[in-house]
């Protein structure tokens, strides 16, 4: 793919072989990435306050029947 910059009408490659054709599944990379990173912060922010609601201890029975 080739490119032309306003000031030079000179052609020249696009840089590390991007095109502009791979715009779409950049996008949806990127859309991608914010979903599970969303994800990922909920999940952590879930497991950090959930055992807060939970018992403070273990009452095991020792009493003999």
């Amino acid at each position: 793919m080739l490119y032309y910059n306003q000031t030079n009408t000179q052609a020249h490659p696009a840089p590390c072989g991007l095109s502009r054709q791979g715009g779409s599944t950049m996008k949806f990379l990127k859309v991608m990435l914010a979903v599970l990173t969303c994800l990922a912060v909920t999940l952590t922010g879930v497991l950090l306050f959930v055992d807060k609601h939970g018992p403070r201890y273990i009452q095991i029975d020792n009493s003999e029947d």
